[in-house]
């Protein structure tokens, strides 16, 4: 089976179709028409839902064209949140959010003002809805989701809506992005924390009216022993009982809501911690990415854990009622003067101790984290690589390197479980000291007639009062150190530059051509020999390149160069005559069709898994691209065919020829002038997946460029050019003819 390569080679229009606001935005007509057009490709990727209307991509497409923005329209769809139904308020927010604009909520009053940049308006009883200026006539125009445009008149104020965002884009409105970090001096996480400034006064109100709370019930003791004890009188005894009983239900009021906020903080500061730590993982460098260890970025991703078990155990709880404390010992000094030293003293104990313990424990809590690294790590070596550990014979001593390994990792933690340990009893010791000096020096105030009875009582639990949140600190030496290496974690890997930085220019991407060029390019890992150098190559586009080589000559190394995911440490390499440095390579790698030597499926459908190729790709092209590779007949016979979702388990069975073909597919699917094929296992090539590669590697001779890298002799004919390598040294260029001939 043949198809044209005008059909199957061709870009589908990935490239040249860009969401841009320059053209359309001065023209009101244009605008509306680009709006339209852009929505009608949008929602083709919304599934629609059951008796429901359309939903508010009009909007969406309407917010990007009139923003500063311009973004391959590929991008835009796969901004789109996942589910079913048409897009509404809460997918629209979200869209925008991938996309990389910021949501700022703006007064209603500010909003019936006119604004330089649109306005998403909902929550009213006109509906969701966008305000907009028109650069012609200066008017404000209010744009319906369904299509229905209203200017309005000079002066005249938008439809009345509970809330109306703005949105921009650029770091500079970012409040957690490196920019407003870096003026403000502040690390990720404390900016992460400045956003959550309301319910943290909340917390506060509640920590200071507890604070104050705690100072009635000693003052009901004192009313208890001085007009009932004392005076043997039972009449005050109801308005006492009700004064007490209505003091412990607010302070539990308190209590609970303090919870509830504290609870509502660590719960978002988690999924906000969980969405940007993942989110950073996927877009730094490819280079960088692939030379942290699994083990890293896993512990990276799990360092919250700490964070949140603190916010929400009762150590936190008590360490925050340092308000408490202020009151209590205010309290103490006015009912007994110099009785206050006591336990002004025990808080200097605690904090003596918790210094101490803290020296020791910084050591000890960095030994253990590195330890339990170290274990986590083999553990997911050994699930990775138990084949190759039981082929080689050496499961024995792998055995005794992991039992070595847990072996440090628990010393490790004895360690420093013991220096919280000795911090808990030396706390404990102090509390109970302090506590006999107090009761020591109120019995001798109350011999001497400066306390009553009353008032000794209630010194003794202020006193008490005033030390709990001290000794909850000692208490919880060894998570405070975990919680402040689990936050450097996260705001290290915060710190890392993302492969698409916003603020930097990069040269525009059109569609690619197909030229490739490598001048003098090499590649050095660390301080070791080079895996090779010298390479000088200019690929026409319309040409075939045959890569061949040993094992970790470098044949996949040139084409990950190619795509931009290795640093290219020797020399240059140009696409279509751009410096690939210059080029934003999460976008060029879009444009790219590519097939790995370990294709690998996602849980879900296998059209969700086709699209992620090209979003933008019709059930046509799909269809046509299916025909081309023989799918189409696997897919006839497969339960379910490309729509049926599929699970982890139902995808690994798939066998190895039917991922290499749908991996084919993919690449085809892209429509790229520029396809990458990885070196494939020969069982797989000598059947029906080894005809597709070779109509692939045809396509050459219709203009696509085609990269591929292999060690079989009979596919080194099929090229225009020979890359022919060996470790350590310059690679030779020839042709094909000449190639076999000194093969020969």
């Amino acid at each position: 089976m043949t198809a044209p390569a005008a059909q199957v080679g061709r870009a589908t229009g990935t490239a040249p179709m860009v969401v841009d606001a320059a053209a359309p935005a001065s023209n009101g007509e244009a605008f509306a028409e680009a709006a339209d057009r852009l929505m009608t490709i949008v929602r083709q990727n919304v599934s629609p839902g059951e008796g429901e209307g359309p939903g508010l991509e009009r909007l969406l497409c309407l917010l990007c064209l009139s923003c500063e923005f311009k973004v391959p329209v590929a991008r835009l769809a796969t901004a789109l949140p996942e589910g079913t139904g048409p897009l509404d308020v809460h997918g629209l927010m979200a869209a925008m959010a991938n996309l990389g604009f910021h949501a700022t909520l703006v007064p209603a009053a500010l909003a019936r003002a006119p604004h330089s940049a649109p306005l998403l308006l909902e929550g009213g009883r006109a509906g969701p809805h966008v305000v907009r200026n028109c650069p012609e006539t200066g008017r404000r125009t209010v744009v319906w989701p369904c299509g229905r445009m209203e200017t309005l008149a000079p002066g005249a104020p938008p439809p009345k809506a509970a809330r109306a965002w703005i949105f921009r884009y650029g770091q500079e409105h970012d409040p957690v992005g490196k920019m407003r970090r870096g003026h403000a001096r502040q690390s990720w996480f404390r900016a992460l924390l400045a956003l959550h400034a309301a319910p943290a006064m909340t917390i506060l109100g509640c920590t200071v009216a507890l604070a104050l709370s705690a100072l009635v019930i000693p003052l009901f003791t004192i009313y208890a022993y001085t007009q009932i004890v004392s005076l043997g009188a039972s009449a005050p005894l109801p308005g006492f009982i009700a004064g007490a009983v209505l003091v412990i239900v607010v302070e539990a009021l308190l209590l609970a809501h303090r919870g509830r906020m504290i609870a509502f903080v660590a719960n978002r500061l988690e999924y906000l911690v969980a969405t940007a730590s993942m989110e950073r993982v996927l877009k730094i460098r490819a280079a960088l990415s692939e030379t942290l260890g699994l083990t890293d970025q896993v512990a990276r991703l799990k360092s919250f854990d700490n964070v949140r078990g603190f916010l929400t155990s009762p150590s936190f709880s008590g360490m925050i009622e340092a308000p408490a404390s202020v009151a209590s010992l205010i309290a103490i000094m006015l009912l007994g003067g110099w009785i206050v030293i006591v336990p002004l003293g025990g808080i200097a104990a605690h904090l003596a101790v918790f210094a101490l313990a803290r020296r020791s424990a910084i050591p000890a809590t960095r030994t253990s984290a590195d330890h339990s690294t170290e274990m986590q790590r083999l553990a997911i070596d050994t699930f990775e690589k138990r084949e190759e550990i039981r082929d080689a014979g050496i499961a024995h001593v792998w055995s005794a390197r992991i039992a070595d390994a847990l072996v440090r990792q628990q010393s490790a933690m004895s360690r420093l479980r013991m220096v919280g340990a000795w911090g808990k009893a030396l706390s404990a010791f102090v509390v109970t000291a302090t506590a006999m000096l107090l009761l020591g020096a109120g019995a001798q105030a109350a011999w001497q007639g400066v306390l009553g009875s009353g008032a000794f009582l209630a010194i003794t639990m202020l006193g008490l009062r005033a030390l709990a949140p001290f000794h909850m600190l000692c208490l919880s030496i060894q998570r405070i150190e975990q919680v402040k290496s689990s936050v450097a974690q996260l705001n290290q890997l915060m710190e890392m530059e993302p492969e698409h930085d916003t603020e930097r220019y990069y040269a525009p991407m059109e569609a690619l051509c197909g030229a490739v060029t490598f001048v003098n390019t090499g590649h050095r890992t660390g301080d070791t020999r080079p895996v090779f150098m010298g390479l000088d190559l200019e690929v026409a586009p319309g040409t075939a390149v045959a890569i061949t080589g040993g094992t970790g000559s470098g044949k996949t190394l040139i084409l990950k160069m190619i795509q931009g995911m290795t640093d290219i440490s020797i020399g240059t390499v140009r696409i279509d005559g751009i410096d690939l440095r210059q080029l934003p390579l999460d976008e060029l790698r879009r444009r790219i069709g590519y097939v790995p030597q370990r294709p690998r499926l996602f849980a879900g459908s296998l059209r969700d898994n086709l699209l992620l190729a090209n979003p933008l790709a019709s059930d046509d092209k799909i269809a046509q691209v299916l025909a081309w590779t023989g799918l189409a007949e696997d897919l006839a016979v497969l339960d379910g065919g490309l729509d049926r979702e599929r699970g982890t388990a139902e995808i690994a069975v798939f066998p190895q020829r039917f991922l290499f073909k749908f991996a084919l597919a993919q690449a085809l699917l892209v429509g790229s002038r520029l396809i990458l094929l990885d070196a494939l296992p020969n069982a797989v090539l000598d059947g029906e997946v080894g005809d597709v590669v070779r109509r692939i590697i045809g396509l050459s001779k219709e203009g696509c460029t085609i990269f591929y890298a292999t060690q079989r002799s009979d596919f080194l004919p099929l090229a225009d050019r020979i890359v022919s390598l060996q470790y350590g040294k310059a690679p030779l260029v020839t042709v094909a003819n000449d190639h076999l001939a000194e093969s020969a």
